[in-house]
């Protein structure tokens, strides 16, 4: 799938499904600044110890995939880098539809 194609479906198409594409699913002036810096052909083996989920089993536990997530990005705040997240620091909120919106 072209990368033109993959992009919407992680991003404007789940902001305007969810009723908060005024803020979100778009790099634009009055959006939060939230994106990903993503290597797409980087080859990595997931290791159970590299997995930040809560959940007790991954499928994919020793796998190589490629697709490798370098940095994330919350409203201009810097919160995965390196494989590291500050888990004390809080830099989202969350972002509900209203009535007029549905």
């Amino acid at each position: 799938m072209p990368i033109e194609q993959f992009i919407p479906l992680l991003t404007s198409n789940p902001a305007s499904f969810l009723k908060i594409n005024n803020k979100k699913g778009e790099i634009k002036t009055g959006h939060h600044a939230d994106f990903v810096i993503w290597a797409p052909e980087e080859k990595f083996v997931v290791k159970e110890a590299d997995v930040l989920h809560r959940h007790t089993i991954n499928p994919y536990n020793g796998l190589e995939l490629f697709g490798a997530v370098k940095q994330t990005i919350v409203n201009g705040e810097t919160v995965y880098k390196n494989k590291m997240v500050d888990k004390n620091k809080k830099y989202g909120k969350i972002i509900l539809a209203t009535e007029t919106d549905l």
